[in-house]
C-alpha cells in the first residue's frame, strides 16, 4: 500500500464514522498509522498479545508477515566492564534497530582445546533468573551454553551481556532479530515534527499487514476523537521517541 492510499483509505474510514470531529492532518494519520503499526508488531511477536495466542511462527501467514524485517548480524569486539555480573561476562554492542532477538550463539575459543573456535549456545535471561541461578556451580554455564541479558551504556546504545564459562573466551555474537520497523509517513513533515527521530516521507516496510494496520490506525484515531485528552498524550508521547 503506497503512502497515498494510506493516506486516502484513512480519510474515507475515519470520514464515514459519525460524530468524529475534525479531519486530520498528515502528521496525526502518520502517528496513528506507526502507533499501530508498533502494537502489530508486538502482538506478533508476543503471543499473550493477540487473540488467538500464536507467536510469530506459529503459522505460514505470520512468518511471511514479518519477513521484510528479519535481519542477521555479527557483533565482534567484546568488552568487559567493572559492572559485568562476573569475570566470565562481556559486552557485546547491537545494531540500533533492534526490535526482537529470535536466535543466538556465540563463538568461542575453547581454552582446554585444539579446535580454534566453536559455536555455543545462548539462552536469554532475566536478572532476576540470573541472581537465583548465578550462585548455584551447578547451574552456571557449562562449555555448550552461555547465558543473555539486556542491558544499555550510556547513550542508550542497545548492547548485550553474554554471561560466559571459564573453559572458553568469547569472539563473535551471532544473532538474528526482527528489526524495528521505521514510522509510517505520509508526507514531509513540518520544521519541528517529527516521529521516532524522522521527518521525511516514509513507506510502510510491512506491506503484507498494511490493511491491519490501516484499520487498527483508524481505531485508534477514534478513540482518540472520543476522548480530546488523549490526543494531546499520544502527540507528546511521539515527539518524545
Amino acid at each position: 500500500m503506497t503512502n497515498t492510499e494510506f493516506n486516502n483509505q484513512f480519510d474515507l474510514l475515519y470520514s464515514n464514522n459519525a460524530n468524529v470531529g475534525p479531519g486530520l492532518d498528515a502528521y496525526d494519520k502518520s502517528v496513528f498509522l506507526t502507533m499501530a503499526q508498533d502494537e502489530i508488531l508486538n502482538n506478533y511477536y508476543s503471543p499473550k498479545s493477540n487473540r488467538k495466542f500464536e507467536g510469530f511462527e506459529a503459522s505460514e501467514k505470520r512468518r511471511r508477515d514479518l519477513d521484510a524485517l528479519a535481519v542477521s548480524a555479527i557483533a565482534i569486539n567484546p568488552t568487559q566492564n567493572s559492572f559485568n555480573v562476573n569475570s566470565h561476562a562481556y559486552n557485546f554492542l547491537l545494531n540500533d534497530n533492534v526490535a526482537f532477538i529470535i536466535n543466538e550463539r556465540i563463538k568461542v575459543i575453547p581454552l582446554s582445546s585444539c579446535v580454534t573456535d566453536v559455536m555455543v549456545d545462548v539462552i536469554p535471561m532475566t536478572h532476576d533468573e540470573l541472581n537465583l541461578q548465578i550462585s548455584n556451580p551447578f547451574k552456571n554455564p557449562d562449555r555448550d551454553t552461555a547465558w543473555r541479558l539486556d542491558i544499555s551504556n550510556t547513550g542508550s546504545l542497545k548492547m548485550v551481556e553474554i554471561v560466559g564459562s571459564d573453559k572458553y573466551t568469547p569472539l563473535e555474537y551471532h544473532y538474528r532479530y526482527i528489526k524495528k520497523p521505521a514510522p509510517i509517513i505520509l508526507e514531509n513533515l513540518p520544521s519541528g515534527l517529527s516521529i521516532d527521530g524522522i521527518s521525511t516521507q516514509t513507506a510502510c516496510e510491512l506491506q503484507p499487514v498494511a490493511n491491519e494496520i490501516l484499520n487498527r490506525a483508524v481505531e485508534l484515531a477514534l478513540e482518540v476523537a472520543g476522548n480530546p485528552r488523549m490526543k494531546t498524550k499520544v502527540e507528546l508521547d511521539t515527539r518524545n521517541e
